[in-house]
């Protein structure tokens, strides 16, 4: 546990409009807005392009389907 390279994580991704508190219970908080790290528990030293570009290998598709149903939403509004 001493090296992070040899450590695995289980990953779940939400994207969600808006701020909640509760977000902050996670280890890994991102705002897609600002393009900025809320917070990271995990390696302070990534940039937000780097965990960003992490998420997004895997979980690529869902993050799209995301932000665009959420696009619409607004919009509809």
């Amino acid at each position: 546990m001493t090296n992070p390279d040899n450590v695995r994580y289980d990953e779940r991704v939400f994207v969600a409009r808006g701020w909640r508190d509760r977000y902050l219970q996670n280890h890994v908080v991102l705002d897609l807005t600002e393009e900025r790290v809320l917070k990271n528990s995990f390696r302070t030293e990534k940039t937000f392009e780097d965990i960003f570009n992490h998420f997004y290998q895997g979980f690529g598709d869902y993050i799209d389907d995301c932000v665009r149903t959420l696009n619409e939403d607004l919009q509809t509004k």
